[in-house]
């Protein structure tokens, strides 16, 4: 069994690491912390050391930054789980 999360299971977190969210926009790990630092990107703090960008914020900021209705704004929750069971 590999220690490595799969990328299906990535898709599902509600918070990445800023090197996936990185990754994910296609930019460099240091202009994804200083978007962080200039408050451009949603992130959150846990603890002293770690931050984490919310999947839902990153989209959500992806989003506001392409013009795009704010009713297309995603929803944070997997299709597969559903909520009344």
């Amino acid at each position: 069994m590999s220690t490595r999360r799969s990328s299906e299971h990535n898709t599902e977190r509600l918070l990445l690491t800023v090197e996936e969210a990185a990754r994910l926009l296609n930019i460099g790990r240091n202009t994804c912390y200083e978007l962080i630092r200039r408050g451009e990107l949603p992130a959150v703090r846990l603890g002293e050391r770690i931050i984490r960008v919310p999947r839902f914020g990153l989209e959500a900021w992806l989003a506001r930054e392409a013009g795009l209705p704010e009713e297309l704004s995603p929803v944070v929750f997997s299709p597969r789980r559903s909520l009344t069971h």
